[in-house]
């Protein structure tokens, strides 16, 4: 995130220098996607009338752009940066605490991040380094063959220009070859953020699922611990743990539910283009990475949401499991309103219409499949 510009928590110096360089960084790299959507709108109408594929390419590239735009903007909100913080604090507590299960439980989802992490980027970076290699490619194939012919000189991509490209060629290529880069790493960046948090949400539920079963018999160094004088102490400190987790939840999802509905309605619009011009052989690399990419990352994004349903409401399950009908009254009470309050599921909603589950993004693959024949047998 610090590399694409994203960052917006302390940085790994105190020289105001280099702070005052980095915010003119991240405003630049905000400034060049923002420019690649509008060039490439401006592009298209020209496009659809005189080659409908490469007008297809253009409309995929505008409308993921914007989603990554869009997911750089939520992921420097307020609240997402009060996540991160809360979540170092989190992790900083969990790792000094004594509880081995909840240790264990954490660095399990840790080596997982850290693995969908690597899988993200092992796809996401061929991707876009492909696209660029496509344009050398044809570049060089040109100088080659049609050195004498009448045929502009190929781009990257093509996008709209306030003056001609043949004159400024070698600088056009530079400046597409940027704005390549800086759009898939600030794409890998915010997907594997949101995916992270995603983790982390789960990670915690777990935590407290483990935390509900076993609140009776004290900790691991002094088993039994619990006696009569604490007990309301350690079911408060419960009630307010979870709290806190469905506070986080809800401000996450607050600051990203738009962005989900973003993604999910133009997942299936970019799949659907992508696998038109794959087909029609324009750049097959890199609209084959692109497929994988989209489809991978929904599968991914929505199979994780759909996990923070099922875990949340494990909760209720948690606390049932316990000895709560051995408690005091007081304790009791609150025992029982957790988990009626467990029965109703946290949830990464999608805008208003409803969560993000594993048949929400199935449904976008349904939806690309129907968009490939219908589109596919227009053009």
């Amino acid at each position: 995130m610090i590399v694409c510009g994203i960052w917006r928590l302390e940085l790994p110096t105190e020289s105001i220098f280099w702070k005052t360089v980095y915010r003119i960084y991240s405003a630049a790299s905000k400034i060049l996607l923002s420019t690649t959507v509008l060039a490439l709108l401006a592009k298209f109408p020209e496009l659809l009338e005189k080659d409908a594929l490469a007008a297809m390419e253009i409309a995929s590239l505008a409308v993921a752009s914007g989603v990554v735009l869009a997911k750089m903007m939520a992921c420097q909100s307020r609240g997402n940066l009060q996540l991160i913080q809360t979540a170092r604090q989190e992790e900083d507590q969990l790792y000094i605490q004594a509880n081995k299960i909840s240790q264990r439980v954490y660095s399990r989802h840790v080596d997982y991040c850290q693995k969908l992490a690597l899988i993200i980027a092992i796809v996401f970076f061929p991707t876009t380094f492909s696209l660029v290699a496509q344009g050398i490619q044809k570049n060089y194939a040109y100088t080659k063959t049609d050195q004498n012919n009448t045929v502009e000189r190929p781009l990257i991509f093509l996008c709209w220009y306030p003056f001609r490209t043949e004159n400024y060629h070698s600088y056009v290529l530079v400046d597409q070859a940027i704005r390549v880069l800086n759009a898939g790493t600030c794409n890998l960046s915010t997907t594997i953020f949101i995916e992270t948090v995603l983790l982390f949400l789960r990670a915690q539920l777990i935590i407290l699922q483990e935390q509900f079963r076993t609140f009776y018999k004290g900790t691991d160094e002094a088993p039994n611990a619990i006696t009569d004088h604490t007990n309301q102490h350690v079911v408060k400190g419960l009630c307010v743990s979870h709290q806190k987790l469905i506070y986080y939840l809800a401000s996450f999802n607050e600051s990203l539910k738009f962005i989900m509905l973003l993604e999910y309605v133009a997942s299936s619009l970019v799949i659907a283009l992508s696998i038109l011009e794959a087909l029609g052989g324009h750049n097959v690399l890199f609209n084959a990475g692109f497929v994988i990419s989209n489809f991978g990352g929904l599968m991914f994004l929505s199979w994780n949401c759909n996990e923070i349903i099922v875990q949340s409401a494990e909760l209720a399950t948690a606390l049932y499991e316990s000895e709560w009908y051995e408690q005091d009254k007081h304790s009791n009470a609150l025992l029982q309103i957790m988990m009626i309050r467990s029965q109703k599921p946290l949830a990464i909603t999608i805008g208003s219409f409803g969560p993000m589950t594993v048949d929400a993004g199935m449904s976008r693959m349904r939806l690309a499949y129907s968009y490939t024949t219908v589109l596919g047998g227009n053009f």
